[in-house]
C-alpha cells in the first residue's frame, strides 16, 4: 500500500507544479508600434515599457517587428535606433528573443542589455531565428534594463544596418510569485486531484487500521 501513497503524492506534486512554476511571457512587437516614442504591452499580469532615448524620439517596428538596431535612410524621420530602455512591471528573467529581420549587417554589430549590476551581450552573427540571451539575468519590477547597439553609426547615410526583434521572452522571476495564475484546473485535472486525494485518504486509513476485509476497515477486537 505503500507504493500507492507514493504515486499519490507523485500525483499530487506533479499537478500542484503545473499550476505553481512559472510560465514563459512572450511579447510580441509589429506594425502597430510604429513611430512610437514609449511602447506599453501586457501579458499575463506582466507589463513590458519600451521608451526610446534617440534623438528622433520614436521607434522603427513593421511586420517583421521592432527595430532595435536601425539606421536605415528610410522611412523618416523615426530611422535611427541605437539605444532604448525596458522594464516591467513583476520581477522576471530574461530568456529569449526572436529575430524577425535582418538587412546588411557587417557582423560587428552587438546589443548590450544590462540593469546596472547584470549583462548580456548579445553578439553577431544575427539571423532570423530564436536565441536565448547570453546571460538569463533576473531584473526587479520597474527597473530599467538599458539596450545599447554597437558597431553601427546611426548617423550614417550611406551604412545601412537593420536588426529587428519579433519578440521578447521572459519569465517570473522564481525568487517572487507569479503575477498570475498560470490556468485553472480542467476538469479531467480536478478529476485526477479528487482521485489521488482519495487514494491518500485510504491508504492513510489503511495504515492506521490493523485489518482491511473485503474493502471495509475493521478495529482490532
Amino acid at each position: 500500500m505503500k507504493w500507492l501513497l507514493s504515486f499519490c503524492l507523485i500525483c499530487l506534486l506533479s499537478l500542484y507544479s503545473n499550476f505553481v512554476l512559472a510560465q514563459p511571457i512572450t511579447f510580441t512587437f509589429g506594425a502597430s508600434d510604429d513611430n512610437q516614442s514609449t511602447i506599453t504591452k501586457t501579458v499575463s499580469g506582466v507589463t513590458m515599457t519600451l521608451n526610446n532615448q534617440q534623438p528622433s524620439n520614436a521607434f522603427y517596428a513593421d511586420t517583421d517587428g521592432l527595430g532595435v538596431l536601425w539606421n536605415a535612410t528610410t522611412p523618416p524621420p523615426n530611422a535611427d535606433t541605437d539605444g532604448f530602455d525596458i522594464s516591467f512591471s513583476s520581477e522576471v528573467q530574461l530568456l529569449s528573443y526572436n529575430v524577425g529581420f535582418v538587412q546588411e549587417l557587417d557582423n560587428d554589430e552587438s546589443l548590450t542589455f544590462t540593469n546596472g549590476t547584470s549583462t548580456s551581450i548579445e553578439n553577431s552573427p544575427f539571423t532570423t531565428d530564436s536565441r536565448n540571451f547570453a546571460t538569463q539575468f533576473c531584473v526587479a519590477a520597474n527597473e530599467t534594463i538599458n539596450v545599447m547597439a554597437g558597431g553601427v553609426d546611426v548617423n550614417s547615410t550611406t551604412d545601412v544596418d537593420i536588426l529587428q526583434f519579433i519578440t521578447i521572452t521572459v519569465e517570473s522571476s522564481p525568487s517572487s510569485p507569479a503575477p498570475a495564475p498560470a490556468g485553472i484546473p480542467t476538469l479531467s485535472e480536478w478529476g485526477l486531484l479528487i482521485l489521488a486525494l482519495l487514494f491518500m485518504t485510504l491508504g492513510t486509513l489503511y495504515l492506521l487500521q490493523p485489518k482491511f476485509r473485503g474493502g471495509i476497515f475493521e478495529q482490532e477486537r
